[in-house]
């Protein structure tokens, strides 16, 4: 593929990939070795909302999930304050 394209934009891809950094202490981390894993994910995540999910409640009320996602919110917020708490108290800092 890169021998169609033209002199100036390989030299561009090459030196985006000289200035990319990787991590090698998420190397073994999962989904994170390979480009296929989180591609396949993206991919099947479009198919979903796109094309099945509407197919699959075209003949079906609405859900009423108002309480999950009262729920959810709540427990964000929590997550917020405590995730928050950590830049006022750096004695208790763990994500350095």
């Amino acid at each position: 593929m890169e021998a169609y394209l033209p002199d100036w934009l390989l030299i561009r891809i090459q030196a985006i990939k000289n200035e990319i950094h990787e991590d090698e202490r998420v190397d073994n981390w999962f989904l994170v070795q390979s480009w296929i894993p989180v591609t396949s994910i993206v991919v099947a995540y479009l198919v979903f909302v796109t094309y099945l999910g509407p197919r699959m409640m075209r003949n079906r009320p609405a859900y009423n999930i108002k309480y999950i996602m009262m729920a959810y919110n709540l427990i964000q917020v929590l997550m917020n304050v405590e995730f928050f708490s950590y830049e006022w108290a750096p004695e208790h800092k763990y994500l350095n």
